[in-house]
């Protein structure tokens, strides 16, 4: 049997070599993955493992199969699509104008790419954001530490799984199907290059590694299995990865200004992005901003002028069928005139029209809740703030308002508000999982430890009642089974 003291010893070890924490009330997953690497090594018990890697004389290659036991596979094609939305439509239009004159190159890097679906995803959006992508230097990095992770992704065949929560064309567009599986397409394979790379190296940024001078970093949850240490080394590495004004994507709730202090964080509603950048750095939202502002009193109905800024609409906003093609003289439902305009990236237009509206019916949630979105994503959070005190008054029981008032709230730093919004949230509706979430973090970050751990311990009871591969509302797309294992590893302590 493994001694406590030990499994204290190898879990250090496991954190300085690979990153990946385990604390206390993981000991049991650690355990079991010793228990799968020794049959494929040849030990004949966790014993036995733990006690060559004490010994220091468990080779690289031992070591890798461990790692393989380690990590988790767990990703889709057009996985957190508010994050892909920023990419698409504000971080690659910036660098293919910026670049189209010039050298024609782009860098990316998908750390952590796991079985491939990040990457190849990223090589979609790329291919049709470029029509004349043969005639640009694309450097698609994809790297993971696990290398059965990597022979898959290589192999480019993916099962049904796969597309859980994908737009259904791809499979059409960019892939070969055979049987039950699809194979993606050689035009797609060929932008990007795969290679194994332990984030909890040394080795980046090189050249060697061809990990220098990257535009984008895309490393979503990854993270938030390592150690807080660990974290901030990693992220000081890719802040020299980086190229001046690169972005480093993350999962939101990863992200922490203590951990990440080198970089200027942009807060788009639903997702949140690092950039590399001097302080003084403006954000580039091509946005009439003053005039944002003069609307951003609820009560203002003065029509806006014509700004090309494309927020994310992430998944969770006012879903409104999209039109079809409208007939002669028939006019068009105004809802979904606002959600095709929205999309077509004529948000002035948009606040015109919800003005309208809401003369007309002032408690239409859904137009509010887009509103609150558009000022959120322009970075007018006070304006957002105003509208989501609107729709506070209009649905005060819903717990959904109180949520996302406490989610500006933590971008706008006001911790003490977020945590009573938060509350509120969980007043009206008890089993609204994110709320548990946020406002664990929102007492950590207060100091408030004890109160912390009662709302992640919480968060993992009612997780373990819901199938793992369940998405989470207002997770950002996050399965139970992710959080779950998050929530597990912010509880310090057992009881």
């Amino acid at each position: 049997m493994v001694t406590d003291q030990d499994k204290v010893l190898v879990s250090r070890l496991i954190s300085d070599r690979l990153g990946l924490q385990f604390p206390v009330n993981r000991w049991r997953d650690l355990e079991r993955s010793f228990i799968s690497a020794g049959k494929e090594i040849g030990y004949e018990s966790a014993e036995a493992i733990v006690s060559n890697l004490l010994k220091e004389t468990f080779s690289d290659d031992h070591f890798t199969i461990l790692a393989e036991k380690l990590t988790i596979g767990e990703t889709y094609f057009f996985r957190e699509k508010p994050g892909l939305d920023h990419f698409r439509s504000r971080i690659l239009p910036e660098l293919i104008e910026k670049r189209r004159n010039g050298v024609k190159s782009i860098r990316i890097w998908s750390a952590g790419c796991c079985t491939g679906e990040e990457p190849y995803t990223l090589a979609m959006i790329l291919s049709e954001a470029i029509p004349d992508i043969s005639g640009w230097k694309i450097t698609l990095l994809a790297t993971d530490i696990n290398a059965s992770f990597i022979k898959k992704a290589r192999s480019g065949i993916y099962g049904a799984w796969s597309f859980r929560d994908s737009p259904e064309e791809i499979k059409s567009k960019y892939f070969t199907q055979s049987g039950k599986d699809f194979r993606i397409n050689q035009e797609i394979i060929k932008l990007v290059t795969f290679s194994e790379l332990n984030l909890a190296g040394s080795n980046y940024p090189s050249v060697e590694t061809n990990t220098a001078s990257m535009d984008v970093i895309f490393c979503r949850n990854v993270l938030m299995y390592f150690a807080k240490d660990q974290i901030a080394q990693v992220g000081n590495r890719f802040y020299s990865s980086l190229a001046e004004d690169g972005w480093l994507i993350l999962n939101p709730i990863e992200i922490s200004g203590e951990l990440f202090p080198l970089f200027t964080q942009r807060n788009i509603f639903n997702t949140v992005a690092l950039q590399k950048s001097n302080a003084d750095a403006v954000n580039n939202i091509k946005v009439d901003k003053a005039e944002l502002r003069s609307k951003g009193n609820p009560d203002h109905k003065r029509s806006a002028k014509k700004t090309s800024y494309t927020p994310s609409l992430p998944k969770n906003s006012v879903k409104v069928p999209v039109s079809p093609p409208l007939k002669k003289n028939v006019p068009e439902d105004p809802l979904k005139k606002i959600h095709r305009l929205f999309e077509k990236k004529q948000h002035n237009e948009v606040i015109r029209i919800a003005d309208q509206l809401l003369i007309n019916d002032p408690a239409n949630t859904r137009v509010i809740f887009l509103l609150i979105r558009l000022f959120a994503n322009a970075g007018d959070l006070e304006s957002a703030k105003k509208w989501c005190q609107k729709l506070i008054v209009v649905d005060e029981m819903s717990a959904v308002s109180h949520y996302t008032m406490g989610m500006l709230m933590i971008e706008m730093n006001e911790l003490p508000e977020a945590e009573k919004s938060l509350s509120r949230s969980l007043y009206l509706d008890p089993g609204h999982l994110m709320s548990y979430f946020l406002l664990g973090n929102v007492m950590k970050r207060q100091n408030k430890q004890k109160n912390a751990e009662k709302y992640f311990r919480n968060l993992y009871s009612l997780l373990s009642k819901i199938p793992d591969e369940t998405i989470i509302p207002e997770s950002d797309e996050m399965t139970a089974g992710n959080l779950k294992k998050l929530a597990e590893t912010l509880v310090t302590k057992k009881k």
